[in-house]
């Protein structure tokens, strides 16, 4: 499995791109703090002025030394087979990974039944089932790795400026007009004083992808998330460079990563709480580097392993269950009843774990056989793989829902009155969710770069 690797000049150009995304992170991330700490007006676009500019200094870094890695020509590979219309079991897992976060966020803030915490506080195994939601949006910054980490090592991206150029237009097809979209309308309807003179300055700072859900202005503050894959998508050429080559390299450096980040995760913890992990370990991309790292290794090796997997997709699933059951049973104690064992287990090394099994699930699923329509594996799993396509939906726009609805529902009484309600909000999530797919991504969709060199 072992790959010729790019030229030392290339990989150290690679490397010092790489250093200034990471920097390019982190003063984004104070900048989040630093707005969060102020109340508005004049001052607060004054309070922003100097983290923006060494925001757009370390980007202009970035692009230079990017530039630098990649190679000028590029020479696109001959077509491909077409690929005939199969069940795809990847968009299963991001339906997986999207109603972890909904079910999480629903059940364990906005519609929390009255009978759920003296119920885990006596031990009852419900804490087997509460969702963790940090590890649905874990799991899909790992499937993001996963996805391009394939995109790159199949030979459909390279490491080119044409190619990356092209790269970069997809992605910005895929994630800025909804985003912009979600935020300018809630910001309209619902926190029209974000256009005020003294915060125009930090709504474009969030059109940038700056969200912080801590401002007393943000619209959605689950949108955070999308700074975070935004990076990764600049920083993943460089990646990619960097990865190429030996199972060493490939493997050896995202376990080396992980053990690093698990150390600073639990030290972020251990100096200042969950509201410092959050800040500083949890959100930001430096902090979540080994998961996009760990699934761009699992690319590699689906990418150079064809063999078959009979039962890839029931062992993929199996894989799925334990993780689910014991990320939440570690966020129960970690969040809603904190021990600090649970804490540092679930903080330091959740997010490691987590894009490990998911990768292993992952890659079961890859191997799988492909079932065509007709197939019962097809008509069974094709539901959850339409919900697939529409997690990015649903994930934007499930926050100001619950949020807006709370008043009218009220808290549920018991977990089957919740239930009732969560399955009712489903329908009123992926309902809006369909339509934004139709109105706003599909569009956007079409204009994608489609050739052999895209």
């Amino acid at each position: 499995m072992s790959e010729p690797t790019f030229p030392a000049r290339r990989v150290a150009y690679a490397a010092a791109g790489l250093s200034f995304m990471l920097l390019f992170s982190a003063v984004n991330n104070y900048q989040k703090r630093v707005i969060g700490t102020m109340s508005g007006g004049p001052g607060l676009a004054h309070g922003i002025a100097i983290p923006f500019i060494a925001d757009l200094a370390l980007l202009l870094l970035f692009a230079v030394f990017g530039s630098l890695a990649l190679a000028r020509e590029d020479t696109p590979p001959p077509p491909g087979p077409k690929v005939a219309r199969v069940y795809d079991p990847l968009l299963t897992l991001r339906a997986f990974a999207c109603l972890m976060v909904l079910t999480g966020h629903a059940l364990g803030f906005t519609f929390r039944p009255a009978t759920l915490m003296p119920a885990l506080a006596s031990g009852s195994p419900i804490s087997l089932i509460v969702a963790a939601p940090e590890a649905g949006v874990w799991v899909f910054f790992t499937l993001s790795g996963y996805l391009i980490g394939k995109g790159f090592w199949s030979g459909r991206y390279r490491p080119s400026r044409p190619s990356v150029q092209k790269f970069y237009h997809n992605r910005v097809l895929r994630i800025v007009p909804l985003y912009w979209f979600t935020l300018g309308l809630f910001s309209l309807l619902f926190i029209p004083a974000i256009f005020a003179p003294g915060n125009l300055s930090a709504f474009i700072n969030m059109l940038l992808f700056n969200v912080n859900g801590n401002l007393p202005y943000m619209p959605i503050g689950a949108l955070w998330s999308i700074a975070p894959e935004m990076e990764f998508y600049l920083a993943a050429p460089l990646l990619f460079i960097l990865l190429r080559g030996s199972v060493l390299r490939s493997l050896g450096v995202p376990v080396l990563v992980a053990v690093a980040l698990a150390i600073y995760r639990m030290i972020a913890f251990k100096t200042g709480g969950l509201q410092n992990w959050f800040d500083f370990a949890y959100s930001p991309l430096f902090g979540n580097l080994d998961l996009f790292l760990i699934g761009m290794a699992a690319s590699a090796l689906v990418v150079q392993k064809q063999r078959q997997l009979s039962y890839g997709l029931a062992i993929g699933g199996l894989i799925l269950l334990p993780l689910y059951m014991v990320m939440a049973y570690l966020r129960v104690y970690a969040v809603l009843l904190p021990s600090p064992m649970a804490s540092f287990i679930f903080t330091g090394f959740g997010p490691s774990l987590t894009a490990i099994l998911t990768a292993a699930a992952i890659f079961c699923f890859e191997r799988a056989p492909k079932y065509p329509p007709g197939s019962m594996v097809y008509r069974l799993g094709q539901p959850t793989a339409v919900l697939g396509t529409l997690t990015y939906a649903a994930y934007s726009w499930h926050e100001p829902i619950l949020l807006h609805l709370k008043p009218y529902i009220g808290t549920p009484s018991s977990l089957p009155m919740f239930a009732l309600i969560f399955a009712f909000l489903l329908l009123i999530i992926f309902t809006l969710s369909w339509v934004l797919h139709r109105l706003i991504e599909l569009p956007f969709e079409r204009l994608k770069t489609t050739s052999p060199s895209s």
